[in-house]
């Protein structure tokens, strides 16, 4: 259900947003990553066991979403770090 969906959004996009800003480096890719890590987990919402709480999950999902973008980061060089 989509509607309940948007309400577990509402309840813990701020605190998912907070989570993520640790681990990548500007506000942009946090949100990024947020926006992502919600779309899959609607995506995936059947492989969720309810073994633990919903924001458990979520955050995996998006810690392992920050850390997969900061991978990717780490091989690219600023054209400003070159100077």
């Amino acid at each position: 259900d989509s509607s309940a969906y948007g309400i577990l959004v509402s309840r813990y996009q701020d605190r998912l947003y907070a989570s993520v800003l640790h681990v990548v480096s500007t506000a942009e890719e946090a949100e990024d990553v947020v926006q992502e890590s919600f779309i899959q987990g609607y995506l995936k919402l059947d492989t969720f066991q309810q073994t633990s709480r919903f924001f458990t999950w979520l955050y995996r999902i998006a810690f392992n979403n920050a850390l997969s973008r900061k991978r990717r980061r780490r091989g690219q060089v600023s054209l400003d770090q070159t100077r």
